[in-house]
């Protein structure tokens, strides 16, 4: 009778946690000021097999005991005065909200502001992830070995690009991409369909971080190896016209589809030559990590009754009730780390927030929340928001806390006396 009894409530009642409405709090800032460092590194992920590729339900899930392609962490460390800021992309599916935690221990403590971002290869090495919804949902039972082998690759990767800083120039290439994604939740809205790609020049190498938006859904299923899928045409070296190493990063993604499996021929002239160029003068790097509070859980998909069951058991055992977005100008441009994946038109209104409409997003970052669909979208049940497992002001959430970021990074201009703010 008891279990009858929870049972009924979990499908009948609202079991959800209140949320917490507090508003965005600053966590972390720092600023610098003098010549931009740059320096990059790169370990393998030591996958201890046989482990599940991550990426689809369990339908689709079987133990894997090779790669197609290795398995990165890769590392861009920037310093500018006494700001440090290191970039961190590994060939994953997403990153949880524990793994920084995990990892700081490890870290050197030159490294900085550290944000680690996922290139969401559906393909990638899973059981790493202890979160129960990502075991469910996506990366398969949690394996303590997985994770150890994750940390220890990033942890090096971050030592290595910390170790190998020198002064460097910078530069931004964008290359329009739109005939080779689409909108795949015909919403009526153009994803975002630029190829970013940024570039540190030192005196010994040429640094790349490629920006784009593209679910990396190509690899063959079920997977008989693990793959790093569509990034890896991007971080190969020798296929990076101008580059002798790159890193990738997802932009706003939320509802990017490749049109067609891309080939290292088709992929690699979009980072050639023939885009819109400009130089970035950095002479000033600050960084803010705010921590926004998220709203109720609530599940979009399936029948009435089993929304309500899977938001109680979603909420309570599995969602994040905190996330945290971070925000970063360097020189003239602004760089958003955002824990989900955002559509194109959420992507916009981070970039309203922060006050730069050419700021680039860098997706599954430092957490992960899921999709982030604008509010009418939410309200509606088009585009994303199926997808989306909070109610629809989760978008505002990351808007304030992307505003709040914004305003405290407000750098000194050149007339204004060291220590005063615009």
């Amino acid at each position: 009778m008891l279990a009858l009894a929870a049972l009924l409530a979990l499908f009948t009642l609202d079991l959800r946690q209140t949320p917490v409405d507090t508003g965005p709090k600053i966590s972390f800032t720092a600023e610098g000021h003098g010549p931009l460092l740059a320096g990059a590194g790169q370990a393998e992920i030591h996958v201890p097999y046989p482990v599940v590729p991550a990426g689809y339900g369990p339908k689709d899930r079987h133990e894997v005991t090779s790669a197609a392609q290795p398995q990165m962490a890769r590392a861009i460390a920037l310093q500018v005065g006494d700001a440090k800021l290191t970039l961190v992309s590994v060939d994953l599916l997403e990153i949880d909200s524990q793994l920084l935690e995990d990892l700081k221990p490890r870290l050197p403590k030159d490294a900085g502001d550290v944000w680690v971002c996922a290139t969401h290869t559906h393909s990638g090495m899973g059981n790493y992830d202890p979160n129960l919804l990502a075991q469910i949902a996506g990366t398969g039972r949690f394996k303590r070995e997985a994770r150890e082998a994750l940390l220890d690759a990033i942890a090096s990767a971050v030592s290595l690009s910390a170790g190998s800083r020198a002064g460097a120039k910078a530069h931004v290439d964008e290359y329009d991409f739109l005939d080779k994604v689409r909108d795949r939740s015909a919403s009526d809205d153009p994803p975002d369909a630029v190829l970013r790609a940024l570039g540190f020049q030192t005196s010994s190498s040429a640094i790349g971080l490629v920006d784009l938006a593209v679910h990396p859904t190509t690899w063959p299923r079920p997977a008989t190896m693990l793959s790093a899928d569509l990034p890896a045409l991007f971080t190969r070296n020798n296929q990076r016209p101008g580059y002798a190493w790159a890193a990738f990063f997802q932009g706003a993604v939320g509802n990017v589809a490749v049109r067609e499996p891309l080939s290292p021929e088709v992929a690699t002239p979009s980072l050639g030559a023939t885009g819109r160029h400009r130089e970035i003068l950095v002479d000033a790097l600050a960084t803010a990590e705010v921590d926004a509070p998220l709203p109720s859980v609530e599940i979009h998909a399936g029948p009435g009754s089993a929304r309500r069951a899977a938001s109680n058991l979603v909420d309570h055992l599995a969602a994040p009730h905190w996330a945290t977005l971070s925000v970063a100008h360097l020189g003239s441009l602004t760089l958003i780390a955002v824990p989900g994946e955002p559509t194109a038109a959420a992507g916009r209104a981070l970039r309203e927030a922060v006050g730069d409409k050419d700021a680039l997003i860098l997706g599954l970052c430092n957490g992960y929340v899921g999709y982030i669909e604008t509010p009418d979208r939410v309200e509606k049940g088009i585009g994303e928001s199926p997808r989306q497992y909070y109610d629809s002001s989760l978008l505002s959430r990351f808007t304030s806390a992307a505003s709040l970021a914004g305003q405290s990074l407000g750098l000194p201009t050149r007339n204004q006396e060291p220590g005063t703010r615009n």
